[in-house]
């Protein structure tokens, strides 16, 4: 029996995210079927972690195991006759029998897209979040080192979804590139609608509708519910390191 790594690539627009789910199209779910028709055999593959409906991804790994002879290079290129074509195969290699996609994981790497610009046009809508409004790019990287750490992120959740809500967040990058604004952020795991709570806040500050201390207001316990939770189309899952 042999260990598969899948590194994997998809465009989340119409999943109804990365976790199997009945009668609804997901990630997961194609590439299981598609697997399945491959290896003539039910496989159930190990993931790195979930994404949310209309979260994309351009690194996601999977692993599975499986008794075909078929050599673990050729998935690459044996799945795509199988696969719709918002799903693709960057890797695929064969790994030690004991390789956990999941909980191997040192770190995650999420990315989130804002357009920060008077006109939109409607090929963006589904990869990212428009803001027209100007944003203070210094007050939201204040406001980023603050959420840097390890901390109880309790008003960053969606209620009722995660028992343990501490986090250690690694490293919030903030950058623009053109008319867009990237924030990146790195831990090694998040808590449910973690990261669009985040970018929520953040965009309150920018905006000047917060100051950049309502960050530590959160944090003793001031705050209930920290911003609105965002979108997901300017999300994107892009790195775990191993």
């Amino acid at each position: 029996m042999k260990n598969i790594k899948l590194t994997v690539a998809y465009d989340g627009s119409n999943f109804n995210g990365f976790q199997i789910q009945p009668d609804v199209r997901t990630v997961q779910g194609e590439l299981e079927k598609a697997l399945k028709r491959l290896n003539k055999e039910e496989i159930s593959i190990i993931s790195a972690g979930r994404t949310d409906a209309g979260v994309h991804a351009t690194m996601h790994v999977s692993n599975f195991l499986t008794n075909s002879v078929l050599p673990a290079e050729a998935y690459k290129f044996k799945l795509k006759k199988y696969l719709p074509s918002d799903i693709s195969i960057i890797e695929s290699k064969e790994v030690k029998k004991d390789f956990h996609s999941r909980f191997d994981a040192k770190s995650k790497k999420y990315r989130y897209v804002i357009c920060n610009s008077k006109v939109f046009y409607p090929h963006q809508r589904n990869y990212k979040l428009h803001i027209k409004h100007d944003l203070d790019i210094n007050n939201m990287k204040l406001a980023a080192n603050l959420l840097k750490g390890e901390h109880d992120f309790s008003a960053f959740m969606k209620l009722g979804q995660d028992k343990n809500p501490v986090r250690n967040i690694t490293n919030i990058e903030i950058y623009r590139l053109d008319e867009d604004i990237i924030l990146e952020f790195e831990a090694q795991s998040f808590l449910h609608n973690q990261i669009r709570i985040m970018v929520g806040l953040l965009i309150d500050i920018g905006r000047g509708f917060r100051e950049v201390n309502y960050v530590n207001e959160i944090f003793e316990k001031k705050i209930e519910r920290a911003a609105k939770t965002y979108g997901p189309q300017g999300l994107y899952l892009v790195e775990i390191k191993y």
